[in-house]
């Protein structure tokens, strides 16, 4: 009940709190080490744990209570049953894909990202994933030969191979001077929203709305790189 209620005052320097959050190892790598670094200055008395769940897994967490926070990309958030769960946008994020210079130089036609085998990141099983939905509205499907929920991993499983890795731009547009090429998608896909999502009892909660806000600042910063 107190979480429901506004709080008339909040210092990050004395709040003993420990929290939950979902985030894939994408999100983790994009925001963690700057989030830790401003809680050990600001807040450091705050504990994190942090858990990589997959889209409806954190969801329902979030919903049960389990977590406090979830980041990442939950096209699913418009479906009935999430009404109580409430989001902000951090940015807007693209997907390129990665493939070794070796395996292909030059122009990365649609029928050579068809032709080749691919990496997909996806930490469940049954999580949807926007590149297959698009492949699939143009009446295509690629090969999935290597599904894993590590993508921290997938890039030196291109290395010396033919695979394809499509991912967030963020995350393997720096490796195209590491032997690897990264390039625009060779068919149209749009933008994805990365954000930050929480259940409605954590609204007016001033520590978690606070962490929100250090979320959304170190976000800011990112997205406009």
């Amino acid at each position: 009940m107190r979480s429901m209620v506004a709080q008339p005052s909040f210092n990050a320097e004395q709040c003993h709190r420990h929290f939950r959050l979902s985030l894939s190892d994408y999100g983790a790598a994009i925001l963690l080490p700057t989030l830790v670094s401003r809680l050990r200055k600001s807040a450091p008395l705050v504990d994190l744990s942090i858990v990589s769940y997959g889209r409806e897994r954190a969801l329902a967490a979030l919903i049960d209570g389990e977590i406090d926070l979830a980041v990442g990309v939950y096209p699913i958030l418009k479906q009935a049953g999430h009404a109580d769960l409430k989001s902000a946008l951090l940015f807007e994020e693209t997907f390129a894909c990665l493939f070794d210079e070796s395996s292909g130089r030059g122009v990365f036609s649609f029928d050579d990202y068809l032709a080749r085998p691919h990496v997909r990141v996806s930490v469940a099983l049954q999580d949807d994933s926007e590149v297959d939905d698009a492949l699939a509205r143009l009446g295509y499907k690629r090969r999935i030969t290597v599904q894993l929920p590590h993508w921290s991993a997938a890039p030196d499983l291109v290395r010396g191979s033919d695979l394809v890795l499509t991912a967030a731009k963020r995350s393997i547009e720096h490796l195209g001077k590491r032997g690897l090429q990264c390039s625009e998608l060779p068919f149209q896909l749009s933008s994805f929203p990365f954000v930050q999502t929480w259940h409605r009892r954590r609204e007016k909660d001033a520590p978690h709305r606070w962490l929100r806000e250090e979320i959304a600042a170190i976000a800011g910063a990112k997205g406009q790189r």
